[in-house]
């Protein structure tokens, strides 16, 4: 993502344009699937004075604006996905590759079936599939 992609995002987010919030979106999108804690352990190499809160304040507002997805592939760790166009995940076991396959989600279920379910206003969904992958077979 380009410098002018990033400012343009943050400015539509309704945040400051800092130096820190730059490094923390550019990382987040050259490193989809990222954790809030992969985020801390690089700003401490490349920008020590980023706190957790610049990030989670980031992340937030990046979500906010529809721009980010939380997912959980493990207990307990919450990764941000930059892809927010409809499509399931294929995850390696042995060494955590991630693959994104694009779907069509709609096309399966519709207003109809979720309401013969009691439900209405369906916001999202996350569908995981774990395997190993080619190079670790």
């Amino acid at each position: 993502m380009k410098d002018k992609d990033i400012k343009s995002l943050l400015k539509k987010s309704n945040l400051k344009l800092t130096p820190q919030r730059i490094e923390i979106t550019r990382f987040i999108f050259e490193h989809n699937h990222c954790s809030a804690s992969d985020i801390k352990e690089y700003t401490d190499k490349n920008l020590p004075s980023v706190s957790f809160s610049t990030i989670y304040l980031t992340l937030t507002k990046l979500m906010e604006t529809g721009n980010l997805i939380p997912i959980t592939f493990e207990p307990g760790v919450i990764r941000y996905d930059t892809n927010t166009y409809p499509h399931y995940h294929i995850i390696c076991i042995e060494c955590g590759r991630i693959e994104e396959v694009p779907i069509d989600i709609y096309e399966k279920f519709s207003d109809e079936e979720f309401k013969s379910h009691n439900f209405s206003d369906v916001e999202g969904f996350e569908i995981h599939f774990f395997g190993v992958c080619d190079e670790c077979t």
